[in-house]
């Protein structure tokens, strides 16, 4: 995932620099290798193909750049849901597989956080959701506590 990322970059980059150089020939030469790259991972790049290259300008590259971030931080949200599920379903099967006695109560709380995690809210209404977990957790031990805060961590950030 990060060679993506480090790749993305990159190739915003290049996009960037030839924009601000405004040489038709480069742009022309960018536009094709990026296009050739990506136009199967990504719709807009596939839509720009023309049937002469001389016929793509400023426009096509500019709409590249803009779909290459995109992508970007398409690519990392989706990283980081799939990370936010691993921690959950990690913890999950540690609390189920320990001798906590209040196990129950645990999974239960951890069930509403998942709940939560899941809403199409924004990042400041999830947060004020999840404050109340604090309480819980204040009350929990401490690797107890500490699965949770990584957990809310994780989702208050993404």
């Amino acid at each position: 995932m990060n060679e993506l990322i480090d790749l993305l970059d990159k190739d915003i980059k290049i996009c960037e620099d030839t924009l601000k150089a405004n040489d038709f020939l480069e742009m022309v030469i960018i536009i094709e290798e990026l296009h050739n790259k990506y136009k199967n991972d990504i719709e807009k790049i596939s839509e720009i193909e023309k049937d002469v290259v001389w016929k793509y300008n400023k426009n096509d590259l500019q709409i590249i750049e803009d779909s290459l971030k995109e992508y970007k931080v398409k690519t990392i949200k989706e990283e980081d849901e799939k990370n936010i599920n691993k921690r959950i379903k990690n913890f999950r099967e540690k609390i189920e597989n320990s001798e906590i006695s209040n196990k129950e109560e645990i999974l239960n709380k951890l069930e509403s956080i998942e709940s939560i995690k899941n809403e199409d809210i924004v990042l400041d209404e999830k947060w004020d959701k999840l404050r109340s977990c604090l309480t819980f957790i204040q009350n929990q031990n401490r690797h107890i506590a500490i699965g949770f805060l990584e957990i809310l961590e994780f989702i208050i950030i993404n």
